[in-house]
């Protein structure tokens, strides 16, 4: 199945985004599928032009939003979320930017959003609200810094429903900064919940809840109409 290019309607209409005008990019980073047909795609797009620095007209300035979006079983765009910077209107954004993002729809169906070195956000499959959060700082000073709590790079879902994670971890030989180190494996039909913080080191994705600790709730933008275009070259797996 070929996805079409997709774009939320407030996102193209605040910035002026004309589809076949150059200056402004897209690019899909990561898709994933779940059993019932329904796929979600992990994209960015951004626009950067010398002169619109400093500009106050939304038409004018520059953005990067990153934005996942899901797709119905026939391709059809049913939801799309932003994050990475403010919404269009100025509210801010759930979820902040990290490096090479990636997506896991977990057993429950619940969307894990994670980045490196160790961000991991759990979304509803509508893609409306932030169930929870573990963010950790990304960055050159940030990470020179080691005050980061590493959680999950990156998930992925087994065909038996274990969850497959990875963690970074900060002084790894003669690299500065923090780097995925350690892979982790659940049991089949697992969920995310945070680890106790030992007194010797960072914690680590468990799949065991605190007793008694309510998952925070946020709202994410979920953005109502797109615009579409194209086709991307990511394709759902069969």
């Amino acid at each position: 199945m070929t996805l079409p290019l997709t774009l939320p309607a407030s996102l193209m209409d605040t910035h002026h985004v004309d589809p076949a005008a150059d200056g402004w990019g897209f690019m899909t980073h990561h898709v994933v599928a779940t059993p019932a047909g329904d796929t979600y795609a992990l994209s960015g797009a951004g626009r950067y032009r010398g002169e619109a620095a400093g500009s106050t007209d939304a038409a004018e300035q520059n953005f990067g939003y990153q934005m996942i979006t899901r797709h119905a079983p026939d391709g059809t765009p049913v939801a799309t979320a932003l994050f990475g910077q403010p919404r269009p209107d100025g509210t801010p954004s759930a979820i902040e930017e990290g490096e090479s993002p990636n997506l896991a729809v977990l057993p429950d169906g619940t969307v894990a959003l994670s980045s490196k070195p160790g961000s991991t956000h759990l979304i509803s499959s509508d893609l409306s609200r932030v169930l929870a959060s573990w963010p950790m700082p990304w960055g050159w000073e940030e990470e020179k810094a080691r005050t980061g709590d590493p959680y999950a790079a990156s998930i992925a879902v087994t065909p038996s429903g274990r969850l497959l994670c990875t963690t970074s971890e900060y002084n790894l030989s003669n690299w500065a900064g923090a780097h995925p180190n350690v892979v982790a494996l659940s049991e089949p039909g697992s969920g995310l919940a945070p680890a106790p913080r030992p007194h010797y080191g960072p914690s680590r994705p468990t799949t065991h809840a605190p007793p008694g600790r309510p998952m925070p709730t946020t709202t994410l933008m979920s953005a109502s109409g797109a615009r579409r275009w194209g086709a991307t070259t990511a394709r759902r797996p069969r």
